[in-house]
């Protein structure tokens, strides 16, 4: 099923690169139809004339799906790569709740045209995104506005609409805020942009947007900051940013990149930390029941946080559950993750189940002897093993249950291997 390279048919790769395109389409043609509903609804009710709209995508396209994307992320984001016959019987189910799909890189490259790089750099690729407003009395059906504006504008110009006029604590509330108001730019496209001044930064990557001009850098992880090579472009002669004029404007551009480290120590930016995406969710330490090495769940508690212990089978671990029952009681006893993989414990026909299902594997193991009827205790202890695998064994009072073991990965790699021994089991 997963192997480390892929070497497809040319029309396996087609089919795949399109399907993750023809999803992303989908997807947006579905957006499209349910705000138009509810655009409707406004207009039928009277309401669309005092009701503010605004629409914004967050970021830029991801540009992380490789070559040609991926039927299931869950296989290139666990570092293995399927092969052509598991991302080809993926293609009927993009989209669904069981195929979490990502398109291919060229698509990512073609959505963000004409602006350079992807989500998670600070090129007006991964920055730059659409709005679009409808504001009755303010903003004029079908004009485009081409000042500069952050999303962090949106907060105050939502305040400043919704606070009264006349109110003298006004503009004191909105000044305590990050952004400005966009109001009068909205209103008129002569307006000058509600701030002269926006830093970026992510992942060590840094750029800076100062009246019209903007300097860019796109760090090498690992390497020091002051070695990284600023671009500089003027915005209003140059709105894709073809043309680095940094050597022919060195002061301008030594202006903007000291303005840069102003704007990053009075934003609590520094000290600056280029480690990946992956590294920074590893080092965050999860929540206090992440960390708890024991977690007591009473009957008709709600559900957990994935951040847990209990997710995923990347660890060793030991779920006990105490049963009192008639003799008929079915049930799930515990269950985590969704559609697209997970494990789940439960009892069906007086026995105990375990499965485990992650990309196209599933593995499904039960008790060769009944749960019996009164007090009991039932479980699954899942000792981790090298290569990503682990051994499950479900016990319960002796003689009652019979060691039963299942080689499967954990939740977060892909399932290389599975194979029951004792009890019953089923593929």
């Amino acid at each position: 099923m997963c192997r480390s390279g892929r070497n497809y048919p040319r029309s396996n790769e087609r089919s795949i690169a399109a399907g993750g395109q023809e999803a992303f389409v989908g997807f947006l043609e579905h957006t499209d139809a349910q705000l138009g509903r509810l655009v409707s609804w406004l207009e039928q009710t009277g309401q669309l004339d005092n009701t503010m709209i605004v629409v914004l995508s967050d970021n830029g396209a991801a540009g992380d799906g490789r070559d040609f994307g991926t039927t299931n992320v869950l296989g290139p984001y666990n570092n293995l790569a399927l092969d052509a016959d598991s991302e080809t019987a993926g293609l009927p189910f993009i989209g669904d709740h069981t195929h979490p799909t990502h398109y291919a890189t060229g698509w990512a490259m073609a959505g963000n045209t004409p602006f350079r790089r992807y989500k998670q750099y600070v090129d007006l690729g991964g920055t730059r995104s659409p709005l679009i407003v409808h504001w009755p009395g303010v903003a004029p059906a079908g004009e485009v506005r081409s000042q500069f504006a952050h999303v962090i504008d949106l907060a105050a110009t939502f305040v400043d609409t919704a606070l009264d006029r006349e109110d003298d604590d006004r503009f004191d509330i909105i000044a305590a805020l990050d952004g400005a108001s966009m109001h009068t730019m909205i209103a008129d496209d002569a307006a000058p942009p509600a701030r002269q001044t926006q830093y970026f930064e992510m992942l060590g990557h840094r750029g800076i947007w100062h009246n019209g001009w903007r300097a860019v850098t796109q760090h090498q992880k690992g390497t020091p900051y002051d070695q990284d090579q600023w671009r500089l472009y003027d915005l209003e002669r140059d709105f894709a940013e073809t043309t680095d004029i940094a050597d022919e404007q060195p002061d301008k551009l030594k202006a903007l990149t000291e303005l840069w480290w102003d704007e990053a120590a009075k934003n609590s930016v520094l000290p600056l930390d280029d480690r990946s995406l992956k590294e920074l969710l590893e080092a965050r330490g999860g929540s206090a029941r992440a960390l708890m090495r024991k977690i007591v769940l009473r009957p008709g508690q709600s559900h957990l946080s994935f951040t847990t212990r209990l997710t995923g089978t990347n660890r060793t671990m030991r779920v006990s559950a105490r049963l009192t029952r008639t003799g008929t009681e079915n049930g799930v006893l515990l269950a985590s993750r969704a559609g697209y993989g997970g494990y789940v414990l439960f009892v069906r026909d007086n026995f105990l189940h375990f499965e485990h299902h992650m990309l196209s594997e599933r593995v499904a193991v039960a008790s060769s002897t009944p749960v019996p009827a009164g007090k009991s205790t039932v479980g699954f202890f899942s000792q981790r093993g090298p290569g990503r695998v682990a051994d499950v064994r479900l016990f319960g009072q002796s003689p009652i249950i019979g060691p039963t073991f299942v080689d499967l990965t954990d939740l977060y790699s892909a399932l290389l291997r599975a194979r029951a021994r004792g009890g019953r089991n089923a593929r």
